[in-house]
């Protein structure tokens, strides 16, 4: 498997803090990036067999030496495009490079589900209540799906084949993981997904159903306990609560 760090792109929004890729946000003695980064190189020799970056030319050499490969491009796609073309790999993780509370235990359970479900691609969400719970500071954007508030977690894992049968579907779904994730089905979701997401009664097995309608693929969207995969940072807002909560050392 190989893990594809989405290292961001330029962004005056955040000229103030003296970056201009959000990525590059300094908490405590470490960049962002750089936390993610040192993680997954720490769990790349049981994991990974590359752990590849892809930015811009926002992201300075020794950010880009941190990974075993770096790809550019102008858009999430062409970049990812580009990784196809030069790696053998047949399983990827495409991870938020700004999500600054992960840890390596929060990542070592992701991957154990992965493993233990192991579909052709599998998304990630957390429930609103968790989120509230533990991290009360974030205000974050939530959908329904299945009967509660809940926000798509800042990863994907999908393989080779899938890749080949679904990039139509596979980029949007990276494009928007950020987004409300039904928002990324509604163009390929049809008049059911479309009506039972505006009426708040969209349920996984909709979702996956879909998916598997459309492309044969199995799709596995699983309901995950740790907030801190679905919180990035978007916004000054979210900033200062990271930094007030962080452990960064």
């Amino acid at each position: 498997m190989d893990a594809i760090v989405l290292g961001g792109s330029k962004e005056a929004y955040w000229a103030k803090e003296g970056v201009d890729n959000k990525t590059l946000l300094k908490i405590g003695s470490q960049t962002v990036i750089e936390k993610i980064l040192t993680i997954l190189k720490e769990l790349k020799e049981v994991n990974f067999n590359r752990v590849i970056l892809t930015g811009d030319s926002t992201l300075p050499i020794n950010i880009r030496n941190m990974a075993d490969l770096f790809i550019t491009g102008n858009e999430i796609w062409e970049k990812i495009e580009a990784v196809m073309k030069v790696t053998d790999s047949e399983e990827f993780m495409i991870i938020s490079g700004d999500i600054p509370l992960l840890s390596k235990y929060i990542l070592e359970e992701v991957l154990s589900l992965y493993k233990a479900h192991h579909p052709d691609i599998l998304l990630f969400v957390v429930s609103k209540d968790l989120v509230e719970k533990k991290f009360p500071r974030f205000k974050k954007s939530y959908f329904f799906l299945d009967g509660q508030e809940c926000k798509n977690g800042n990863l994907i894992f999908f393989n080779r084949n899938s890749y080949n049968e679904m990039s139509k579907l596979i980029i949007p779904l990276i494009k928007s993981r950020k987004a409300l994730l039904p928002i990324s089905y509604l163009k390929i979701g049809g008049p059911k997904i479309t009506y039972k997401y505006l009426l708040k009664t969209l349920t996984i097995k909709d979702v996956e159903d879909r998916i598997q309608q459309l492309t044969n693929l199995n799709c596995q969207v699983l309901f995950f306990q740790h907030p801190e995969i679905a919180l990035d940072i978007d916004r000054e807002k979210d900033l200062v609560a990271v930094r007030e909560i962080s452990d960064f050392s």
